[in-house]
């Protein structure tokens, strides 16, 4: 899978965050400064990289508005989403006013009339996380035409018009979840996928890539490919109704959250927990994979949260007037041994803590409740 770069994020940051719910724009506490972690990863580029053009915008004392449309911390994994944006902020304080935060709930007509309020809401720069390819891509083009900087991360905009991109390489994880999965089943077996949101850029990109590796062996076959909104409940009750009609399922490609869902399945059922893609660092699912004693699943700690970090890092040296990286892929990170990921496991995790963010442990409230 070719790459097109991988690139060392060490940014410091400290901001006066704002935070919304839903559109309604409330302010939030700033943080405490606290020097970021170095992320992993090595620089290689395969061609030269395009690069944005330095932003005017750094004049001495100047301070900007940002606007931030995502998702909303209504998981563990979205909670991490937001703590790495207040913890990507932490070390501007200096030139930022506020932060606005708007919340679109997974729902695309919400997401576009975020970005139009966006329009009159006095922001520089905005830092988007698009539900999907296209749907956006009207608005944000319109941000844009406004000399608003726009970042994207999380997913890619439908159109040419934003200032920087940053995205894990959502196809190459999709990849080797299905292969480490394949390659458990020997090649052979039906195989159930649960996604997150349909339509979504994320999922779409995971999917493509789970299809490449499943579509090589003739062996297998793909059982259904539903979708839970990264809900355990919703996925337990999907599990729950292929387990009914007698399917036979040899192993499931799924997150951690609603891996958990899966989990309670099979043991509500009584049955054994067939092989599963669920090892993405949750903890959530890791304690009840330990109370269970389960192994048997591929351990690959999430590179998500490097996006939302590295996309305030982008945004920043935008606006301080710096020559910034127009497109960023993040690679997967690798493959460990479950039975290490579990190792892991300490008494004082914070609740919706997750492995393979970036933020220190002792750290993480502070940052996710900001």
């Amino acid at each position: 899978m070719k790459r097109i770069i991988i690139i060392i994020l060490a940014i410091v940051m400290v901001t006066l965050p704002l935070v919304a719910c839903g559109s309604q724009d409330t302010p939030a506490q700033t943080p405490a400064e606290q020097p970021p972690a170095d992320p992993p990863g090595e620089t290689q580029a395969e061609e030269p990289p395009a690069e944005a053009p330095p932003a005017q915008d750094a004049e001495p004392g100047k301070k900007f508005t940002i606007g931030v449309s995502y998702q909303g911390p209504n998981n563990d994994w979205a909670i991490n989403m937001k703590a790495h944006l207040e913890y990507g902020f932490a070390d501007h304080q200096d030139i930022i006013e506020r932060v606005i935060y708007k919340e679109y709930g997974w729902d695309e007509d919400q997401q576009i009339a975020d970005l139009e309020d966006f329009l009159l809401a006095g922001i520089d720069l905005l830092i988007v996380a698009p539900h999907s390819d296209t749907g956006q891509a009207g608005a944000i083009a319109d941000i844009k035409a406004a000399g608003i900087h726009v970042v994207v991360y999380n997913g890619t905009a439908g159109t040419d018009e934003y200032d920087a991109l940053i995205k894990g390489d959502n196809v190459a994880a999709g990849q080797a979840d299905a292969r480490w999965l394949v390659d458990r089943l020997g090649h052979e077996g039906n195989i159930l996928i649960i996604g997150g949101a349909p339509g979504s850029t994320y999922q779409e990109d995971l999917n493509q890539g789970y299809m490449d590796i499943i579509n090589e062996y003739p062996g297998h076959e793909v059982l259904g490919i539903e979708y839970a909104f990264w809900s355990p409940a919703s996925s337990k009750e999907i599990i729950e109704s292929y387990i009914a009609r007698g399917d036979q399922i040899d192993g499931i490609i799924v997150s951690g959250l609603m891996g958990l869902g899966a989990l309670e399945a099979f043991t509500d059922a009584g049955l054994p927990i067939p092989p599963l893609t669920s090892g993405d660092g949750w903890t959530g699912f890791l304690f009840r994979a330990q109370e269970l004693g389960f192994t048997d699943f591929a351990a690959i700690p999430t590179n998500n949260f490097d996006y939302a970090y590295g996309a305030v890092g982008l945004a920043m040296g935008i606006l301080r007037g710096e020559t910034v990286q127009r497109d960023t892929l993040i690679p997967p990170n690798p493959t460990m041994p479950a039975e290490e990921m579990l190792g892991m496991l300490t008494d004082n995790i914070p609740e919706a803590f997750w492995f393979g963010g970036l933020i220190p442990m002792a750290d993480f409230d502070r940052f996710a409740n900001a």
